[in-house]
């Protein structure tokens, strides 16, 4: 079986989290050469807001992705209807972008951030609950 909504899923987010984790990697360097020590800021979390964003920016896309991706994936084989199930994978992906943009814009929007997480969390819980109903 060809899962080829939740494929395209792992796409759409590879293709996010690629430029944030090496967003990450230059504010990293960036705040490392500040420091005049290229390591300074290597590990765990830093009082730079642009680093601290990217952190969790990329962090969080990392968080949400796999489990939404098996939830999505579950439901897939399920035999969840195509259209629907194709809605929710898109709304997933369309949260973790927006909510990517709202954490790396500035000023910090946080309405943007807070329509991006109840976009992630409709689109985890939708299949959850879809999966829930096949156990019955």
């Amino acid at each position: 079986m060809t899962l080829t909504i939740t494929t395209t899923l792992a796409v759409l987010l590879a293709i996010l989290a690629f430029p944030l984790t090496v967003y990450v990697s230059i504010q990293r360097a960036r705040v490392g050469k500040a420091a005049g020590e290229l390591t300074a800021a290597a590990f765990g979390p830093h009082p730079d807001v642009k680093l601290t964003a990217a952190i969790r920016a990329q962090g969080n896309l990392m968080e949400y992705a796999p489990f939404a991706l098996i939830l999505i994936g579950l439901a897939e084989v399920s035999g969840a209807q195509g259209m629907w199930l194709w809605g929710v994978a898109l709304a997933f992906a369309a949260g973790r972008w927006l909510h990517a943009f709202a954490m790396l814009t500035n000023p910090y929007p946080p309405a943007l951030r807070g329509v991006a997480m109840l976009t992630t969390y409709a689109s985890m819980i939708a299949p959850a609950i879809y999966l829930s109903t096949q156990l019955l």
